[in-house]
């Protein structure tokens, strides 16, 4: 049994079997989005990055496998960068992003990346926001008071609905809270 424990570690160091994870902004695009990733390409059971690929091949695949774009991204210790524009003469409907090596296919698809997401040609947007800020200064320093109008579309006010809202500062959230909106 020893012995064949070892002969499968020195096949695997011999053949490792690359893995890529792609990291997308959005779970879904209109038309005229730009869809960016990064691109992260792992080796061993440790999933250290790997070095033994040099490109990255990214596919844009629309629904029954007819393919929009292919990109072939140089990778760098393992990862690589890149994006692909939802042009506005795709449809809407559903798509794939599929990501492998040079490698990979002689051992099968399981260990591509492979993702669908969903494209619209308009986010229809039930809520509308007028904001009012306020900047003062109490006992030297500075406070912002910010005051939230939501309506609908026929300018109605929402009352009674939960609101999460993050406060941020140099893109570092520093506060969160939940609350509802009443009708002042």
């Amino acid at each position: 049994m020893h012995k064949l424990v070892a002969t499968l570690k020195k096949w695997i160091e011999i053949n490792p079997q690359e893995k890529v994870y792609l990291h997308i902004d959005k779970p879904y695009y209109v038309l005229g989005d730009t869809i960016l990733f990064k691109a992260y390409v792992t080796t061993g059971s440790r999933h250290q990055l790997s070095a033994l690929s040099g490109a990255l091949y990214v596919d844009l695949i629309k629904e029954k496998d007819s393919f929009v774009e292919s990109l072939k991204l140089p990778l760098s210790a393992g990862m690589s960068m890149g994006s692909f524009i939802v042009k506005d003469d795709l449809s809407e409907g559903s798509y794939r992003i599929r990501a492998y090596t040079q490698w990979m296919p002689n051992a099968g698809v399981d260990y591509f990346f492979d993702r669908t997401f969903t494209v619209k040609t308009s986010v229809n947007n039930d809520v509308l926001i007028k904001y009012v800020y306020e900047y003062n200064t109490i006992e030297g320093k500075q406070v912002l008071k910010a005051r939230l109008n939501y309506s609908d579309n026929d300018g109605n006010p929402l009352t009674k609905n939960e609101v999460l809202y993050d406060i941020m500062i140099d893109k570092q959230r520093i506060y969160s809270k939940s609350a509802k909106t009443d009708s002042w």
